[in-house]
């Protein structure tokens, strides 16, 4: 079992590991994505369905959308108000 300083092993910068400072971490640890959306997977026919059900919404409706997180790697259903 390691320390939980080797939780940040590999990782590049200093600033962050002393104070909170996510702009910092993200600017020494994230590189831009030059490629191209190849890699994207295309939408299941459940997504697509959800998609045009939030888009038929007036925008006031979208901005109030509730979401449910996923709890404990158990998958919660989307309720759409």
């Amino acid at each position: 079992m390691g320390t939980s300083r080797d939780a940040w092993r590999g990782f590049r910068g200093r600033s962050w590991a002393d104070k909170i400072d996510i702009g910092g971490f993200r600017g020494d640890n994230v590189d831009p994505y030059a490629g191209d959306a190849q890699f994207l997977a295309r939408a299941t026919p459940r997504t697509d369905r959800l998609r045009r059900r939030v888009q038929r919404m007036p925008a006031a409706e979208q901005a109030d959308l509730i979401c449910d997180l996923l709890v404990a790697d158990r998958p919660l259903p989307l309720r759409v108000r």
